[in-house]
């Protein structure tokens, strides 16, 4: 049986994490599997596959930096005496981990990096910061970089184009029979069938999900349609952030953070529609989830993969907050079929992968 290794941050709740474990309890039905996190935490430990071999790798943190800087070089050396070239396959899965690139480059040739996000959108279109990024994780070490759409790959390829044959669009898989059966069970917080409820699930992280905008917009809408609710599910490092936001434009009858939820798919089975005002997203599992659940999709975000394509599917929003509120103050409940065979799509996303894992 082939060793695979992957690396990744933690399994705090994400749109990665979620999809992590998704891919890593599927291949372990027909491969030895290794996982190894920064940070041995979060909410989707619990999901992951018992069969999954878990190994924590710490950096160290020691304030004196040539301290930590001697301690994490023995670690890295020892490490690479151990491993070298032990898997047939590894990936680093959290893009931005500087320790999972290296650790999966030395793990073994067949080596990937998996790109959750457009960092082209998320440096602002500055070439200089994007190659920054992609410089210190070494890319040319890498055999295979796998994007989660069509514009990130893209984006990648118009300033690296010498790397462009080692670059595949591979999205996420979908948990659909998992994510209907879930959606079934009760919720704890009632939605207010006489309002029109919007759902957000996510991390709570500004810089990418914008809830200044989002919050502003809403506020907007409020001032014009008072039976409009936001719910917002997740944690993150801005929930500070948003509480403030709340109190400062006397949202708290509308607006519900409700923290992390395992299961968040009961409350997008009752929602009237699913709001995203995103500045940039790899290709977000949140509404891929939508999809699975034909919930209403509102969003700032409409990029492709192999499969599909947002644009279809979803309402666009413009990026101004005062047009984004007259959508969500127009917005009509209705019932939405999306017709997606998900069954077809994973076999077909999965298969690509596996070609990567058995190339020579």
């Amino acid at each position: 049986m082939k060793k695979l290794l992957f690396i990744s941050k933690n399994l705090e709740i994400g749109g990665m994490e979620k999809a992590l474990v998704i891919l890593l309890n599927t291949l372990v039905k027909d491969y030895d599997i290794t996982l190894i996190l920064e940070e041995k935490k979060g909410i989707l430990l619990e999901d992951l596959d018992s069969k999954i071999n878990m190994e924590i790798y710490e950096l160290a943190n020691s304030k004196n930096i040539f301290i930590r800087k001697f301690k994490n070089l023995v670690h890295k050396t020892f490490w690479k005496l151990k491993n070298k070239n032990k898997y047939d396959f590894s990936c680093n899965y959290a893009t931005y981990s500087l320790i999972g690139a290296y650790l999966a480059k030395v793990a073994s040739p067949n080596n990937s990096l998996y790109v959750h996000s457009n960092y082209y959108e998320a440096y602002k279109h500055d070439v200089e910061k994007f190659c920054a990024f992609f410089n210190q994780l070494k890319i040319e070490g890498f055999r295979h970089i796998i994007f989660v759409s069509n514009e990130a790959k893209d984006s990648f390829n118009n300033i690296y184009p010498n790397l462009k044959s080692k670059t595949w669009v591979i999205n996420n898989l979908v948990d659909y029979k998992n994510i209907k059966r879930l959606s079934t069970q009760e919720i704890e917080v009632k939605f207010n069938k006489n309002k029109t409820n919007f759902l957000f699930v996510g991390r709570l992280d500004n810089d990418s999900k914008n809830f200044v905008r989002m919050l502003r917009s809403f506020y907007l809408a409020i001032s014009k349609n008072k039976n409009l609710c936001l719910y917002i599910i997740g944690e993150g490092k801005d929930n500070k952030l948003i509480k403030d936001l709340i109190k400062k434009y006397h949202l708290e009858k509308h607006v519900f953070l409700l923290g992390a939820i395992n299961n968040p798919y009961q409350y997008f089975k009752r929602c009237d529609a699913f709001l995203l005002t995103s500045n940039y997203e790899g290709f977000p599992v949140v509404l891929i989830e939508a999809l699975v659940l034909n919930v209403p999709m509102i969003s700032t975000i409409d990029v492709s993969d192999e499969e599909i394509n947002l644009k279809d599917y979803i309402i666009k929003l413009p990026f101004l907050e005062k047009n984004i509120a007259d959508v969500l103050i127009n917005f009509k409940k209705e019932k939405v079929d999306y017709k997606l065979d998900f069954k077809k799509i994973n076999e077909k996303r999965i298969e690509e992968l596996i070609k990567l894992i058995e190339s020579n």
